[in-house]
């Protein structure tokens, strides 16, 4: 009845509450990628037998072959990309250290 009457504060009220659903979306998927980030850093250093659910659908998504495959692909490019000349403009440049990748590339 406040947006479709003649009342401007319902309009002001909906924005409002756009806005608001807006800014916790964002923060639930900023909160996951964090999640995620602490989950795998947890992995890394060798926690996975610690009882969460969440380390262990990483460590179940990780041991996927798809993922495995692409985690492999992926060091291979690097690989390769490690292997090239290095570009002159220091924009098109790898964002990895390749003076560390290519002695341990073999």
């Amino acid at each position: 009845m406040l947006l479709f009457g003649d009342h401007t504060f319902g309009l002001f009220l909906a924005t409002a509450g756009a806005v608001v659903q807006l800014a916790l979306v964002c923060r639930l998927a900023a909160l996951r990628a964090r999640r995620r980030e602490l989950c795998l850093e947890l992995i890394i250093g060798g926690s996975q037998g610690m009882p969460l659910v969440c380390l262990e659908r990483e460590s179940r998504r990780l041991l996927e072959p798809r993922t495995l495959e692409r985690l492999a692909t992926s060091v291979e490019e690097i690989v390769k990309i490690a292997a090239r000349p290095l570009p002159l403009h220091p924009a098109n440049r790898p964002l990895f250290n390749v003076s560390v990748i290519r002695p341990v590339a073999p």
